[in-house]
């Protein structure tokens, strides 16, 4: 009966600690939150520990790759001025990543009629808009997503809808004079806008 008790006793605190283990976990976004915050907190290396583990335990997550990126660019005595640089590089590697996809979809479009590529580079365009809404590249990223409904998905209220967030967010930069002839001419066919008459 002891026997018994003592198999019952070693499973429960087994289960137990297999439960408080499984709990104690951190989600990728758990971590990547944590090392962010000790990022801009200083603590550089309390953020590549928690980098570290995101790129280690989930290789898979969308976060994996800016983990590693971070990583690869912080050390134990990373200066403030050499993290916002890091950071900077991830923006502009994220950007481009996105008109990556863009143009290759491009590509893709040639040979077939999806549009899976697009919308892809679409929700990369508004994920870096989530993370960077004050990049030097975001009234870029709105536009594309503005160009991409309404050149290549032909959705024009989406397109007309990040025209506007252009002009709204953004109001002084390089293309808002293109964003303002989107919206004018959205609903024109290639002979109305070349012959500047309405049907």
């Amino acid at each position: 009966m002891s026997r018994n008790l003592l198999l019952v006793s070693i499973l429960s605190i087994a289960a137990v600690s297999f439960i408080w283990l499984g709990c104690a976990q951190k989600s990728p976004e758990e971590l990547y939150t944590m090392a962010t915050e000790a990022h801009q907190a200083g603590q550089i290396n309390k953020a590549l520990k928690n980098y570290q583990k995101i790129a280690d335990k989930y290789p898979d997550s969308e976060l994996a790759f800016k983990a590693a990126f971070m990583t690869s660019h912080l050390s134990s005595d990373t200066t403030q001025k050499e993290m916002a640089a890091a950071d900077e590089a991830y923006q502009e590697y994220f950007f481009n990543e996105a008109q990556r996809i863009q143009q290759e979809a491009s590509k893709e479009a040639e040979l077939s009629s999806q549009n899976v590529e697009f919308e892809k580079a679409v929700n990369l365009y508004q994920k870096f808009l989530q993370e960077y809404p004050q990049s030097i590249h975001a009234y870029k990223a709105q536009f594309m997503i503005g160009f991409i409904y309404n050149e290549t998905l032909q959705d024009t209220a989406k397109a007309r809808q990040a025209f506007r967030k252009v002009l709204k967010d953004y109001p002084e930069n390089d293309l808002t004079d293109d964003a303002m002839w989107m919206m004018d001419n959205l609903d024109k066919g290639p002979e109305e806008i070349i012959t500047g008459e309405d049907k």
